[in-house]
């Protein structure tokens, strides 16, 4: 199908802790034609007795709701989603979270996101794919995130950006379980041998699929020097029974390419006699939610 406006041609992968396979894992994910959220309930509320994976899959179960609401408010504001999902949500528990919008008629992308899950863009400067933007972990301290939660962080303090893309651009939206086992420059050589000589990945989902499977391997070396590992030993941290080399975790991923509408491809769009293409959902946290 064609579309008439700008979109994401995509494609997304949650793979779960070993340990955490029989729920699904507690990372979740929302993805369309035009948004992108992902949410990492923060393990360590199950010392209380609480399952991690409810708040963050009812976190991206109400971005999608209101996605497809399609209310102005919620239009190219993810910030407001962000906040609308976190005073809705009935659950206890904590969670990450990152929201990508794509502007269907502008090439703009607004983001906004808090936590350790987080975001980079990939270009083709001169002739060579570089990284365009990586976001920044927002931490208290090492290990230590911000997090929507009821006794956690409000949603206000989420942070948010507006970024000029291009036609091709590649946005990766995870959960730390990628970038605490593959620098952003690493996932770009992974993702290079999926985009062929006119710059386009074919198969989004098959790129996210052997990404996730990399940094779910590198995951559980032990001998592997992680970014994760990297930054404790540059901040003197030392982990009972020592370091931990890759870190073991859930891993979720979306890799998506940006499509802006080019003009004069409605006309091409009449003459062919295609329409557009509705916006397809999907909610992923381990099962369907």
């Amino acid at each position: 199908m064609q579309f008439s406006h700008n979109h994401f041609h995509y494609g997304a992968n949650l793979t779960p802790h070993p340990e955490k396979v029989y729920k699904g894992g507690e990372d979740a994910y929302f993805a369309n034609n035009y948004v992108l959220a992902v949410a990492d309930g923060v393990g360590g509320n199950a010392l209380s007795g609480i399952d991690p994976s409810e708040y963050s899959k009812t976190l991206c179960r109400l971005i999608g709701g209101f996605v497809n609401e399609g209310k102005p408010e919620f239009t190219n504001n993810p910030k407001k989603l962000i906040h609308e999902a976190a005073m809705n949500n009935p659950h206890r528990g904590t969670s990450t979270l990152a929201v990508a919008y794509l502007d269907r008629d502008a090439p703009i992308l607004r983001t906004s996101y808090i936590g350790d899950t987080r975001y980079a863009i990939y270009r083709k400067i001169e002739g060579k794919w570089a990284i365009f933007y990586e976001a920044q972990e927002q931490q208290r301290r090492f290990n230590f995130p911000y997090q929507l939660g009821r006794q956690a962080d409000h949603p206000s303090v989420a942070w948010e950006f507006q970024h000029e893309v291009q036609d091709g651009d590649i946005v990766v939206l995870a959960s730390d379980g990628l970038f605490d086992n593959m620098y952003a420059q690493e996932v770009l050589e992974h993702l290079s041998k999926y985009i062929n000589e006119e710059g386009e990945i074919k198969d989004p989902q098959t790129a996210v699929d052997e990404l996730v499977k990399k940094a779910y391997d590198l995951s559980l070396d032990p001998n592997y020097d992680s970014p994760f590992q990297r930054r404790a030993k540059e901040l003197r941290i030392i982990f009972q029974g020592g370091y931990p080399g890759g870190k073991s975790d859930d891993i979720t991923v979306i890799v998506a390419q940006v499509k802006l509408f080019k003009k004069g491809d409605d006309q091409i769009l009449q003459d062919m006699g295609e329409g557009e293409e509705k916006p397809t959902m999907t909610v992923f946290g381990g099962d369907d939610l």
